[in-house]
């Protein structure tokens, strides 16, 4: 029972590491869900500043990407005539902040898309299909690469054929950084009404640091930061998803599990060397000491036959 509880625990452990890898590699950047949609005529007035203040600041400033996820669209394969219904983001910006793991569909190349592994297999039976076609709401991209994660979906570039997607709106803004404060400047630098997104509630250290008051003894503080926290947390489980925002968080809740089962095999494997051990002790002690007493009986009875003075000299 103890090796199979070990054997659990390793098999545990693996299966959260390799969920946290999946989901770290889907989540890495700040991700914000706007109050109100942004127009493409929004979002290209914001870049054309992101632009300039980076230009100010040697490069040093962040760039963003603008997304919007539609749902049930229709994508077509114009060669084979296949069709399948699937979700579609629209970008206005590079894809690798959005999806860093993946292919990067630049920002300028309003022509290219990219396709998830399952959806490709679906259009073309393969998913060796980089170079190939597809057909999205009247519009023709060429497939730039193939997304492992999510498994389904088609993204698309805005910019560069603004002119085409006039309807379009975004609520999402996706920052080429990590942390959450940057997101928060960001917001207030640019004038913005919108919340940072949060996909790693119970892994990421920082969400309990950040219960921490600036003096211990402010208990007022302690109290305001968890009602903070804990209505983030219901914001973000009441908030409509993304495919994207979905699939994270389902990897981090994978990872959770798993590392609760990993301790759990741990504990119980302990438990069971325990018992183990103590019910072998129980088992030896007796036989240990019938072995004492055998000897002892040994030796009284050489000494009787030895003579009764060599037995009061050897103190039996």
């Amino acid at each position: 029972m103890v090796l199979l509880c070990l054997f659990a625990a390793g098999f545990f452990g693996v299966q959260s590491f390799k969920a946290g890898e999946k989901a770290d590699s889907l989540w890495q950047n700040v991700t914000i869900c706007m109050a109100e949609e942004l127009s493409v005529e929004d979002v290209g007035n914001l870049w054309d500043k992101v632009s300039d203040a980076a230009a100010e600041d040697d490069g040093k400033a962040f760039g963003f990407t603008a997304w919007k996820e539609q749902t049930d669209q229709t994508v077509t394969d114009p060669d084979l005539g296949r069709s399948v219904q699937t979700h579609v983001v629209s970008l206005y910006g590079s894809s690798e902040s959005v999806l860093p793991a993946a292919p990067v569909l630049d920002a300028d190349d309003a022509a290219g898309c990219l396709v998830a592994k399952d959806t490709a297999w679906q259009l073309f039976g393969s998913t060796d299909v980089v170079g190939q076609t597809i057909g999205v709401d009247a519009n023709v991209y060429t497939i730039r690469g193939i997304v492992m994660i999510p498994a389904t979906g088609v993204y698309v570039q805005i910019r560069g054929n603004e002119s085409v997607h006039k309807q379009m709106r975004f609520n999402r803004l996706t920052l080429g950084v990590a942390d959450t404060e940057s997101g928060n400047q960001f917001l207030s630098e640019y004038a913005l009404t919108g919340r940072v997104i949060r996909s790693d509630n119970l892994l990421d250290v920082t969400r309990y640091t950040e219960l921490i008051p600036g003096k211990w003894s402010d208990f007022d503080g302690w109290k305001q930061n968890w009602k903070r926290l804990q209505q983030e947390i219901r914001q973000n489980r009441m908030m409509r998803k993304t495919t994207i925002e979905d699939t994270c968080e389902k990897w981090y809740q994978t990872r959770i599990e798993d590392l609760l089962l990993e301790v759990v095999c741990v504990v119980l494997g302990v438990i069971g060397f325990f018992r183990l051990f103590e019910g072998s002790e129980r088992k030896l002690l007796p036989a240990f000491l019938s072995n004492v007493r055998m000897r002892h009986s040994r030796k009284q009875r050489k000494c009787r036959n030895a003579g009764n003075h060599t037995c009061e000299n050897n103190g039996i």
